[in-house]
């Protein structure tokens, strides 16, 4: 990324685990939703339905929102067999019909709606809680030892977005101590999922990784939340919501509508998932959150979470670098003789 008077370079790694996923979804989808049935329970047995009611009532109507629409089909193919008796219909073929319509109602919402995304999510996150995926864990420890190489005179940046800062916390975990005594390190994590996991009472591995990143000397934990995002706890500090000794997190409020054409902003508004991945998209125009400019700019992150108008002040109307701008340079910004000011981070 440059400008008039300035250039940066990002190397930009991507962690990948989509195949995963990808490999989840081939399932049949009997076996999908006895798996979906049986972690939703898991969460509600294990207090974590409960954190969501106290911390964040919308993220608890998301966690329900599948197996209420799953009931809400069964019911509804139960009444159509009741009708069908009352009608005189006999009762073996009213039962038939009661299963035959819930069945092919759970069979088209496991393809539409997102429910049976949502479901293999809350498979996907069970397995996470209890340790079910080693090949994923390996992964994430050589993505650490990835990390640990970064040059030293290059600043680190780890983004996390949704459940990607709880996969993100493992890796930094294993890497943050070396990593941040060598070079400054800073922690995103956007529209984060941290809680929907942690406040589970069997994950005490992810919230002692937490504890460690929040006490790592040299790293800078800064959460950016959304009111209009229901798939993220708005308004909430995880370290304090978790009772963790350490520091707590910068946590900002990003408003999508400040970012999007308004037009955009309203064709999108109740896509909920699209509106959940606006974090890690480009904006229509300058807005406070930016989320190229913080992962490319030549600005330092912290600065900019520092700052309540981001960099929309730093930059002016031609590309250049204001004063305020020179002031939020990245700390390992170089500024050679010519006058171009050059910076980096990975």
């Amino acid at each position: 990324m440059s400008g008039a008077g300035w250039c940066v370079e990002t190397r930009h790694d991507l962690v990948c685990w989509d195949d995963l996923i990808a490999a989840q979804r081939k399932a049949d989808v009997l076996p999908r939703l006895k798996g979906g049935l049986a972690a939703g329970l898991d969460f509600v047995r294990n207090g974590a339905l409960g954190g969501y009611l106290v911390n964040a009532w919308r993220y608890a109507a998301f966690f329900l929102y599948p197996y209420l629409a799953l009931a809400a089909v069964m019911l509804a193919g139960l009444l159509a067999g009741l009708v069908a008796s009352a009608l005189g219909s006999p009762g073996w073929l009213s039962i038939l019909l009661a299963v035959f319509l819930a069945a092919i109602g759970v069979w088209r919402m496991s393809g539409h709606s997102h429910i049976g995304h949502l479901l293999d999510d809350w498979i996907f996150a069970r397995d996470v809680v209890r340790g079910f995926k080693p090949d994923l864990s390996q992964r994430l420890s050589e993505a650490a030892g990835e990390l640990r190489a970064t040059p030293a005179d290059q600043h680190v940046l780890v983004v996390g977005h949704s459940l990607g800062a709880v996969l993100a916390a493992q890796m930094l975990d294993e890497a943050a101590g070396p990593v941040a005594g060598a070079r400054p390190v800073t922690w995103l994590t956007i529209g984060s999922s941290i809680l929907k996991i942690a406040l589970h009472r069997q994950a005490s591995g992810l919230r002692a990784q937490l504890g460690r990143i929040a006490t790592a000397p040299g790293v800078a934990w800064i959460e950016y939340q959304a009111v209009s995002d229901v798939m993220n706890f708005f308004r909430t500090d995880p370290v304090a919501v978790l009772g963790i000794d350490g520091r707590s997190p910068v946590v900002r409020k990003v408003s999508f509508g400040q970012m999007l054409n308004r037009d955009y902003y309203a064709s999108i508004r109740f896509n909920f998932f699209r509106l959940h991945c606006q974090f890690i998209s480009a904006n229509d125009k300058r807005a406070p959150y930016d989320y190229l400019m913080t992962i490319c700019g030549p600005f330092d992150p912290v600065a900019l979470a520092a700052s309540r108008d981001g960099a929309m002040g730093w930059i002016g109307a031609e590309g250049e670098l204001t004063q305020a701008g020179l002031a939020a340079l990245l700390p390992a910004a170089d500024r050679p003789a010519n006058g171009m000011v050059a910076t980096g981070q990975s």
